[in-house]
C-alpha cells in the first residue's frame, strides 16, 4: 500500500470521527444557502410586482384626472371605467404578489425539510471509501425529488 493510500485511509478514519459535526454543519450550510436564495427570489418578485402595481395605480390616477377634465358625461364615464380597470389590475398584482410570497415560503419550508432529511441519512461511507481512503460521492445521494406539481401529475 502506498503512502498516499495510507494517508487517505487515515483521513477517512478521522473523517468518520468528526462526521456527526460535519453533517450538522453541512445541514446548516445548505439550509442557509436555500434560505438566502428563496429570500432573494422573494425580493426580486416583490420588487417587480410592486413596480407593476405602482404603474397600474398611476394609470388609474391618470384616467381619473382625464375623467375630471372631460367635456361631457360620455367621455367622463369612459375614463372612469378605464380608471376602474387599472385599479382592478393593481389589486390583481397585489393579490398575485401575496400568493407568490406564500408559494415561495412553502417552497422554502419544503426544501429545508428535504435537505435536513437527506443530509441526516448521509453516512461517512457515502463520502469516503474506507478501504482505499478515496473520496467518493455518487450523483444521486443528495438528489432532490421532483417538484410538487410534477409529483401530482405523475399520480
Amino acid at each position: 500500500m502506498t503512502v498516499w493510500a495510507k494517508i487517505g485511509i487515515l483521513i477517512a478514519k478521522k473523517f468518520m470521527f468528526f462526521w456527526p459535526m460535519i453533517r450538522e454543519m453541512l445541514k446548516e450550510l445548505i439550509t442557509e444557502c436555500l434560505k438566502w436564495l428563496v429570500d432573494r427570489v422573494k425580493f426580486l418578485f416583490a420588487e417587480s410586482k410592486r413596480r407593476q402595481e405602482k404603474k397600474a395605480k398611476q394609470k388609474a390616477e391618470e384616467a381619473e384626472k382625464k375623467a375630471k377634465e372631460a367635456t361631457n358625461n360620455a367621455e367622463a364615464d369612459k375614463y372612469r371605467a378605464i380608471a376602474q380597470v387599472w385599479r382592478e389590475v393593481a389589486e390583481d398584482f397585489r393579490k398575485e404578489n401575496e400568493k407568490l410570497k406564500k408559494e415561495l415560503e412553502d417552497l422554502e419550508n419544503e426544501s429545508s425539510s428535504l435537505v435536513q432529511e437527506r443530509v441526516s441519512l448521509l453516512q461517512p461511507e457515502d463520502v469516503f471509501d474506507m478501504e482505499t481512503g478515496k473520496l467518493i460521492m455518487e450523483d444521486n445521494q443528495l438528489q432532490l425529488p421532483p417538484h410538487k406539481e410534477e409529483r401530482e401529475k405523475s399520480g
